[in-house]
Order: structure tokens, then C-alpha cells, then sequence
């Protein structure tokens, strides 16, 4: 969470950053750029016009002369009023310094009347611009390089947001795989335990020891319940091993006392038998007894 998060904040500095140094490049660089080549077309234009000029002599040359002039001039005050070049202002100033000098020793001259001086002035003037295209040149090229330096600045912030998120999701991906692994063992350990230890109860095994619950969600519910099910499983066993002592030792009481009863019949019927023996044997004297009586009372 706290890589996700920073991995953000990051994420939302770099994309601050590249707007910040593309809005400089919409807003500045390339808008000066497009000023400069600008007036450096404006310069060869009105070089090019000025030659017509002279070579032909048509006043329109001279009003187009003029509106590029003017122009150049609303591009300087709309785009490079607040612009502190050095370079930039001494090209002014030869700018201004070449529109004066095709006014003065060319269109003047030309329109005096002094066409071959006119066309020999042109050299100075081709010379001046040259000058000045030179300079516009250099500065482009030194916007050009501003703004290419500032793309590959574009383009490293943006590896280093990818290589960085690559990273941060590969710390990620394996945190995540790390914790949920510790999770399941967390998990999976404890219910192996309660497993194994049904699988002891099943098997009649209840002198273990009570299982540790060292949580109380679902988990160490079970484990708990696990526990108080072993011990009542134990406890039913113990009383039903007493009770069953119990009922042996009577058990053993009533046996001993129906074989002492079956001795005492015995013994009974003994008596009775011999007391049927002496009896039958008192009658048959009984009987003989009489019979001497009656052979004795005939004599």
C-alpha cells in the first residue's frame, strides 16, 4: 500500500514536471521559434522586393515592402515585448537599420532618378541581410536545440515513471504473493492441526493436550471447538469407565450371592432327601413293628 501510494505521488510529480515543461514549450519556445523563422522569411521577402523594386520600378513592390515591414514589427511588439535577448535585440536593430537603408539608398535613390546607384546599393543591402538571416538562424537553431533538450527530458521522465512503476509493481507482485502465502500458512497450519487431531479423537486418542488458540476469529473458534469437544468426549468416557466399574462390582456381588443361594438349596434338598431316606426307613420299622405285633398277639 505504501509503495502504490508513493508510486502515485511520484507518478503525479513526473506528469506535473512534463506538463510544466510542455506548457513552457507551447506557451514559450515554440511560439518563439515560429517568431524567429517569421521574420527571417520577412527579411529575405522584403530583400527579394526590394530587388524587384529596383529592377522594375512597380510601387507594388514597395507597399508589400511596407506591409511586411509593418508586420514584423506587430510580431516583435506582440511576441518579443517582454523578451530580453541580446542577440535578439541587436538583430532589431539591424532590422531596422536594413528598412532604412533600402528606403533611403535604394527606394530614394531608385525613385530620384538614379537607377544604376539604386542597384548598386543593393550589394550593401544583400550584405546587411545576410547578416540578419545568419542571426535568425542561429536562434532558431538555438530554439530548435532548447526544444529538442526539453523533448528528451519528456521522454527520460517518462522512462524513469515506467522503470519505476515496473519496479514498483514487481515489489508489489511479489509483497503480495509473500503475504498472501504467509496468510494461507497462517490458514492452512492451524485447521492441518484441528485434522489431525479429529483424526486422533476418531481413532480414540484423547490424552492430548488442548490445542493453542491464538486468535479469535473463525479459525480459533473451530480450534476451540475442537478442544471442549476432545475434553467432553474424555470426561463421557471417564464416567461411562466408572459407571461400568460400578455395575461390574455388583455384577460380581450377584453372582456371589445367587451361587450362595444355589449352595443353600443344595444343602437344603440334601436335608430334605435324607430326611425322606429316614422316613421311608422309620415306616418300613413302623411296618415291621406291626407285623411282629400281630404274629405275636396270634400266639
Amino acid at each position: 500500500m505504501l509503495l502504490t501510494v508513493s508510486f502515485g505521488v511520484y507518478n503525479a510529480f513526473v506528469l506535473h514536471q512534463i506538463d510544466k515543461k510542455a506548457t513552457s514549450t507551447a506557451e514559450k519556445s515554440l511560439p518563439l521559434f515560429l517568431t524567429y523563422e517569421k521574420l527571417r522569411t520577412n527579411i529575405s521577402e522584403q530583400v527579394s522586393l526590394t530587388r524587384a523594386y529596383a529592377l522594375f520600378g512597380y510601387q507594388i513592390y514597395i507597399k508589400d515592402f511596407n506591409k511586411l515591414t509593418e508586420e514584423s514589427n506587430q510580431l516583435i511588439e506582440q511576441e518579443l515585448s517582454d523578451f530580453n535577448s541580446e542577440e535578439f535585440k541587436q538583430l532589431d536593430q539591424q532590422s531596422e537599420a536594413l528598412t532604412t537603408n533600402i528606403r533611403e539608398n535604394v527606394f530614394d535613390v531608385y525613385n530620384a532618378g538614379n537607377t544604376g546607384m539604386a542597384i548598386q546599393n543593393l550589394y550593401s543591402v544583400n550584405s546587411q541581410a545576410d547578416n540578419i538571416v545568419a542571426g535568425y538562424s542561429e536562434l532558431l537553431k538555438a530554439e530548435e536545440l532548447s526544444m529538442i533538450e526539453e523533448s528528451r527530458q519528456f521522454v527520460s521522465l517518462s522512462k524513469s515513471s515506467f522503470t519505476i512503476g515496473i519496479i514498483i509493481s514487481i515489489v508489489v507482485t511479489v509483497l503480495g504473493v509473500s503475504i498472501a502465502l504467509l496468510v494461507t500458512n497462517i490458514i492452512t497450519k492451524p485447521i492441518k492441526k484441528v485434522s489431525e487431531r479429529m483424526n486422533l479423537i476418531a481413532a480414540g486418542e484423547l490424552s492430548k493436550e488442548p490445542l493453542s488458540v491464538n486468535s479469535k476469529d473463525e479459525v480459533g473458534q473451530l480450534i476451540y471447538s475442537t478442544n471442549k469437544m476432545n475434553e467432553h468426549l474424555k470426561n463421557l468416557l471417564f464416567e461411562i469407565s466408572t459407571v461400568s466399574k460400578s455395575v461390574s462390582g455388583q455384577s460380581e456381588e450377584l453372582t456371589q450371592a445367587a451361587n450362595e443361594v444355589k449352595f443353600g438349596s443344595q444343602q437344603a434338598s440334601a436335608t430334605m432327601q435324607e430326611l425322606t431316606t429316614g422316613a421311608e426307613t422309620q415306616a418300613n420299622i413302623t411296618s415291621e413293628l406291626a407285623t411282629s405285633m400281630i404274629d405275636f398277639s396270634k400266639k
